[in-house]
């Protein structure tokens, strides 16, 4: 894959039609509320093991949907601006909206600008959401597919913290 001028998304194939795309992009906010019950309920009654166990269960599911995410989107493991293409999936089903800063099989930064369930998370307490359970699906994925990227870094900046932006990074 060539480098990619700013704001050029990767290419995905347009798995989800149109109406089912936006119909799961409205639900997003509608389930903040339950799975931060559960989250709460987790981590309220196992503290820190609880936010562990939830990694795990994280970086499982991840890992169990690592082949299915390279069949997709034919994945190089070895090329930041291909591996982007499973930030730019998880974005696109969840109705996330941003611009990639850079774009190239060395790095690949991008810039969440707007996430219809951020508020929601930063509001019931689960922040860590992001910074914490979404690293580790993504981890799962990278080890399943044989991926060693330098960095794969969600953050610091999170739109569910009250910053303007989600900053992802990928380095090779």
């Amino acid at each position: 894959m060539m480098d990619q001028p700013k704001g050029k998304a990767p290419e995905i194939p347009d798995i989800l039609p149109p109406e089912i795309k936006g119909m799961m992009t409205m639900a997003m906010p509608l389930l903040v509320p339950g799975i931060s019950a559960l989250i709460h309920k987790i981590v309220d009654r196992f503290g820190d093991e609880g936010w562990k166990a939830l990694g795990e269960g994280c970086y499982e599911l991840g890992k169990q949907s690592g082949p299915m995410m390279q069949m997709m989107f034919n994945i190089d493991p070895q090329n930041a601006s291909s591996i982007a293409k499973l930030v730019e999936f998880m974005d696109n089903l969840a109705g996330v909206e941003g611009e990639w800063l850079e774009l190239s099989p060395e790095k690949a930064v991008k810039h969440d600008l707007s996430c219809p369930v951020a508020d929601g998370l930063r509001e019931n307490g689960i922040s860590q959401f992001c910074s914490l359970l979404m690293p580790s699906a993504f981890q799962g994925v990278l080890d399943t597919i044989g991926s060693k990227p330098k960095k794969m870094c969600l953050g610091p900046k999170l739109l569910c913290q009250g910053d303007e932006y989600c900053e992802i990074t990928i380095e090779m």
